[in-house]
């Protein structure tokens, strides 16, 4: 029927109507999950109710930058994590010297990370982490946006190493050709040994597995950057005496820890390579 003069739809327009939300359901089905996950993340934390915080632990399962923590650290992020957006380009998360207080993990879009005196220097994608360190620390920010060069490695360590990343790796190449710039030696140095070190201050016999694998993979990470390290820089490493202390006091540590076999043949091979190297520039000097 035509509709009425009281402005009833008629047959045609309830038909198109019809039409219209069966062409919206499989988007709306799709987006739904989504949308109601972001509502969740705006309420505070003391409105969520139990069955939104385990929804939002399921989705932290998810997340590859919260991979390495505990299944109750990651049921206590579930209470205070929050959604947080930002629809134009260019928006300043925070600036260099701001006291850091969140952590940032990157759902879509990207970050460039920008250091007074030097520009952009890198660019995170979906999926990166920024923030944590100076979170952790309570500690002044040392780049726009992102965080501390200590965060540069931080995020490398994290992210490019272990297999994640094919062998070229443009962004992890970039940091150990420039890093003199803004990161020199004897701090990166203090740096992968904190890193390497994580347990130095933790009771191994009361940590959880969980906790005991993400120290090992610490470890591991920091030799197979050292592997990168060397291979690319390698007269500059070499000729470095606190960068060849460093090596060695590594290698000695990685050769007592039976976790680590793959690790102690890779510190083996780079000592190796420090040998003959050492013994060539002793004879390059003998000779002349």
């Amino acid at each position: 029927e035509d509709g009425t003069a009281s402005g009833s739809p008629s047959s045609d327009d309830i038909s198109q109507s019809n039409d219209h939300i069966r062409e919206a359901l499989p988007s709306l089905l799709h987006r739904g999950p989504d949308a109601t996950l972001r509502m969740i993340l705006r309420k505070p934390s003391h409105e969520r109710t139990q069955e939104e915080l385990e929804l939002v632990y399921e989705e932290l399962l998810h997340i590859a930058a919260l991979s390495h923590l505990s299944t109750s650290i990651k049921r206590e992020l579930a209470s205070i994590i929050v959604f947080e957006a930002h629809a134009h380009a260019g928006t300043v998360l925070f600036n260099q010297g701001d006291e850091g207080r969140s952590w940032y993990i990157l759902l879509k879009g990207s970050v460039d990370v920008v250091i007074h005196g030097k520009g952009t220097v890198a660019t995170l994608k979906e999926g990166d982490d920024f923030g944590k360190l100076a979170l952790i620390n309570d500690a002044p920010r040392y780049t726009v946006m992102s965080g501390t060069p200590q965060k540069m490695l931080e995020h490398l360590l994290e992210t490019r190493l272990g297999g994640q990343v094919g062998p070229n790796d443009p962004f992890l190449d970039d940091f150990l050709l420039t890093h003199i710039v803004f990161m020199p030696t004897p701090i990166l140095i203090d740096e992968l040994a904190s890193h390497y070190h994580a347990d130095a201050e933790v009771d191994l016999r009361t940590s959880s597995e969980e906790d005991q694998e993400y120290f090992m993979t610490c470890k591991r990470r920091v030799v197979q950057f050292i592997q990168r390290w060397v291979l690319l820089v390698r007269h500059a490493v070499f000729d470095d005496p606190l960068a060849v202390e460093f090596i060695e006091d590594i290698a000695t540590d990685v050769e007592s820890e039976g976790l680590l076999q793959e690790e102690a043949s890779i510190i083996h091979h780079v000592l190796t390579q420090l040998a003959r190297y050492q013994v060539g520039k002793a004879c390059l000097l003998f000779f002349y």
